[in-house]
């Protein structure tokens, strides 16, 4: 199995190849990550109805 040192920052370079027994932990992670980003929305739905309660530098934050 090839191994990529992840040298490369722009996204191009060789992938670092995990084994197969990483796919619980790593679907932990993305589950994890899934949960923030889901309590996150739920915050801010509320600004849907009344947008002018988000200050520029708040919207720009959450971007």
């Amino acid at each position: 199995m090839a191994r990529g040192d992840g040298g490369d920052r722009d996204g191009r370079g060789e992938p670092e190849w995990r084994p197969v027994s990483d796919v619980d932990m790593m679907t932990a992670f993305v589950l994890e990550q899934l949960g923030a980003n889901l309590e996150q929305l739920r915050t801010l739905e509320p600004t849907q109805r009344a947008p002018h309660r988000l200050d520029d530098h708040t919207v720009e934050r959450i971007r």
